[in-house]
């Protein structure tokens, strides 16, 4: 739906008919549509179809809604050159200099039961992630730790695991965290 249909028309005493038919009418003109079966004819240019219809309403029984707006927060400030990002929101999730290297490396990649493939990179910490779940020995990739989901904390998406045993550390997906680029002004 597009935001055009946001648009709330009050028709009080409309002589084109009920209010609940011109808003369906003006509604299946914005869909490029028709009403119960019927063709709209003489369409044309959009916007003033609704021009017409808010006119022809009177003066004061036209009410426009407001747009939802949400706010986006910032991402906390961090160091551009070492932070990886939520590649979703751009949170700052892990930082380059808390690399953790598992039996000498930091770069992995596994299949899961289902048979999908993914490349992980590991980190002692991470600073937007939000562990998820208990957790599991189940299929872990690495022996004697358990594994949990890792969700990025601020938009929610599954971004890796969090690892416990005798090492904890994350395991995040790589195609799920994108590097912050230092910008120079």
């Amino acid at each position: 739906m597009s935001p055009i249909h946001a648009l709330t028309i009050s028709l009080s005493s409309n002589p084109l008919g009920s209010s609940t038919e011109r808003v369906r009418e003006v509604n299946a003109h914005w869909a490029g549509g028709d009403i119960d079966g019927r063709e709209l004819t003489g369409r044309t240019r959009p916007g003033e179809g609704l021009a017409q219809a808010m006119a022809n309403a009177g003066p004061g029984s036209v009410e426009i809604a407001e747009p939802e707006l949400q706010t986006r927060a910032q991402p906390s400030q961090g160091d551009p050159a070492n932070d990886w990002l939520c590649a979703w929101c751009h949170n700052r999730v892990a930082s380059e200099r808390d690399r953790f290297s598992y039996d000498g490396k930091s770069e992995f990649s596994f299949l899961n039961p289902q048979g999908i493939r993914f490349h992980i990179l590991t980190f002692s910490r991470t600073l937007g992630c939000e562990q998820k779940g208990a957790p599991s020995l189940e299929h872990t990739w690495f022996p004697g730790h358990a594994w949990s989901y890792c969700v990025c904390d601020r938009c929610g998406v599954h971004l890796g695991w969090q690892y416990t045993g005798p090492s904890e550390f994350a395991g995040l997906i790589r195609d799920r965290i994108v590097r912050a680029l230092p910008t120079m002004n």
